[in-house]
């Protein structure tokens, strides 16, 4: 098949879906990748795999007035992106979620078949922050200003996601959020971890706790300074936050002040010292809020390191509790005592590193997934007229 791929998305689960797709594809198929120069690819190496890369200019910036000015233009540049690729031949397009409108610019304007790999729904939308920023003067200006530019996100968004051929996610979990958020059907595609890049090291395990994700709330980070903060100083462990983008880092570290907790922040560093990093620590902590899938419980591990996670989301789908990990109740005391579990039980946390290593490479497979979302693929292409 021939297949253009829509990215334009910043560093992350997302676009490292993409990726790995595009490694475990069958030789036969060819790709090129359209990206509108918003996109942010960071460690993540689309180019190598695809024919041609498409960098497409669009209008406006990041600042406040430039957001909406991109915002504006969507349905202009939308179409001028949709020619483009329709114009090419294609027998189908793998879209991948869009930062400024969340369901791809291209969506409505397509004539060729389209798969849109919906990781999430519009969350900053729908989602209400558990860490709420303090009501001031300043805040309530910003959130006047900007009322106009998400409705014009989620009027958009609400309205492309219908448009797309075939409709894919990566948790039953988030198959029934977007369901009720937008009245649509998904296929439930389960994610696997690349096993060769996330892998035990020789790394000595320092004791520390993990915490991976973006700078931002729904993210849970200052939930896990809050579980560590019920722990007596003397058992409290270091917590390392690992993350690729966000404004929220200095709000953490206060936060971690507050509260008595040593806290090391790791923004934007390499794929390489994010695996050195797991292999390090002495478990992952992951209590995202509602997370729509977990990737970063599998790549702990694939890695032989123990997780200790909220049972919520996505989360309860990739943790067997008591077999590749501890799941709690969100509850401080509750989470902050299962890491003290493992932290100081070696047996346990060894036997938790090595059953969920043996989960990751029975259950969770690239190969498996990247032929069901060929599968889905090659049923979108049937479809053209």
């Amino acid at each position: 098949m021939r297949i253009a791929i829509y990215h334009n998305q910043h560093a992350g689960g997302a676009a490292r879906v993409i990726e790995e797709y595009l490694k475990n594809a069958p030789k036969t198929d060819e790709f090129e990748l359209f990206m509108p120069n918003t996109a942010d690819t960071g460690f993540i190496d689309l180019d190598r795999y695809v024919k041609q890369v498409h960098h497409i200019p669009i209008p406006g910036s990041d600042s406040p007035f430039g957001r909406y000015r991109r915002a504006l233009a969507i349905r202009s540049y939308g179409r001028q992106i949709a020619r483009q690729i329709d114009a090419g031949g294609f027998d189908v397009v793998f879209a991948n979620l869009s930062f400024v409108t969340q369901s791809p610019e291209i969506l409505p304007y397509l004539k060729t078949p389209s798969v849109y790999y919906c990781p999430e729904p519009l969350r900053a939308i729908y989602d209400t922050s558990p860490f709420p920023e303090p009501r001031t003067p300043k805040s309530s200006a910003k959130e006047v200003f900007f009322w106009g530019y998400d409705r014009l996100r989620a009027g958009f968004d609400r309205m492309a996601i219908k448009r797309a051929t075939e409709l894919f996610t990566h948790s039953r979990f988030t198959a029934r959020v977007l369901q009720r958020t937008y009245g649509v059907r998904a296929a439930v595609i389960h994610l696997g971890v690349d096993t060769k890049t996330f892998r035990p090291l020789s790394a000595k395990r320092q004791g520390f706790v993990l915490s991976v994700g973006a700078m931002h709330p729904l993210k849970g980070h200052q939930f896990v300074i809050e579980a560590l903060a019920t722990l007596p100083k003397s058992d409290r462990p270091k917590l390392v936050i690992v993350g690729p983008r966000g404004d929220f880092g200095k709000t953490l570290q206060a936060y971690a002040t507050e509260n008595d907790v040593v806290l090391e922040l790791r923004l934007g560093i390499s794929t390489a010292a994010v695996v050195k990093t797991y292999n390090q620590a002495g478990l992952l902590a992951a209590a995202q809020y509602n997370e729509p899938f977990g990737l970063i419980t599998l790549e702990a591990m694939a890695t032989k390191t123990p997780v200790v996670a909220i049972k919520e989301g996505g989360l309860a789908e990739t943790v067997a509790d008591g077999r590749t990990g501890l799941l709690t109740r969100r509850d401080p005391h509750a989470f902050g005592e299962a890491i003290h579990r493992v932290l100081s039980n070696q047996k346990l946390a060894a036997t938790l590193g090595s059953q969920g290593f043996k989960d990751v490479h029975r259950r969770w497979n690239w190969a498996v997934t990247t032929e069901k979302i060929e599968r889905l693929l090659k049923q979108a292409a049937r479809t053209r007229g």
